[in-house]
């Protein structure tokens, strides 16, 4: 387990990566009690658009503004100051991913920046304070940089004369309802089959194959015996509904293969994935 700490006489701060986990012994930075008082969006929207200038000087592309990100960035700062501690996961509360994916966001990569400062008593100002005590800390500056995310949620607020701040990062993927998901897997078998110069599938419609996508116990003998003119399953798990399988783009240009059924299972998941299905006829 891997945190960094940097300390400063004006200034702390913590970076969690995607693939790295805060350990719950990390040091705990007090704070004087005082009444916190929200320090305004103006500063939350100014410190998005400083990280996608670093962003762009790097040839990265910009992160969107994601409302689920904001409102997870937004809880764990609510809880630090309400602490009056710097930490990204305090006793008895999720990690970085657990509380992500409590607001029903659907992503495969995340990371986060925590960080409190002297307030500067201006929005643009503590933006631009946040971003150079960032940015000139390598594993936040990885963060703010790095390629695999493409949304952002932050929150910034004030309490006895500093400022409190959480920037939340991920790779997320739109919301997609199950029809959506199934649609969008029959089209990328289409598109399989097509590139192999074979004619289009015909789908079938079954409805109690849609029950088994959503069960955690689903197993390929299990379903073969149940739909048992299917020759061939493929049971995989994508964040993408439209990025097939190995195994499904083989059984998709197979000769053999005249028909197909599909169901995904859509409901919250690891992080939002899909749990797909596809019969092969």
């Amino acid at each position: 387990m891997t945190s960094w700490l940097n300390r400063a006489r004006r200034w702390r701060l913590f970076s969690h990566g995607a693939l790295l986990l805060f350990s719950a012994a990390a040091v705990a930075l007090l704070l004087p009690a005082a009444p916190a008082r929200p320090a305004g969006s103006s500063a939350e929207r100014e410190l998005m658009r400083l990280t996608n200038q670093d962003r762009a000087a790097e040839n990265v592309p910009p992160l969107a503004a994601n409302d689920l990100l904001a409102e997870a960035a937004r809880a764990h700062l609510d809880r630090m100051m309400r602490e009056r501690a710097l930490s990204h996961q305090f006793p008895g509360e999720p990690d970085l991913s657990a509380r992500l994916a409590a607001t029903h966001l659907r992503f495969q990569a995340s990371g986060e920046n925590v960080a409190f400062f002297t307030d500067r008593g201006n929005a643009d100002r503590n933006a631009a304070e946040a971003n150079k005590i960032l940015m000139h800390s390598l594993p936040h500056r990885e963060n703010i940089l790095k390629r695999d995310y493409n949304a952002i949620g932050v929150a910034i607020g004030s309490a006895g004369g500093s400022v409190w701040v959480v920037e939340d990062f991920a790779r997320a993927f739109a919301p997609t309802s199950s029809r959506e998901a199934n649609e969008l897997v029959e089209a990328a078998l289409q598109r399989e089959r097509s590139s192999r110069g074979l004619p289009a599938l015909a789908f079938r419609e079954l409805p109690s194959l849609q029950a088994c996508a959503c069960r955690d116990d689903v197993a390929p003998t299990q379903l073969l015996r149940h739909f048992h003119e299917a020759h061939s399953v493929d049971v995989f798990t994508e964040w993408q509904a439209d990025e097939l399988s190995p195994g499904a783009r083989k059984q998709a240009a197979a000769r053999a293969s005249k028909s197909a059924a599909v169901a995904v299972c859509a409901e919250p998941r690891a992080n939002g994935s899909y749990r797909v299905i596809v019969l092969f006829f």
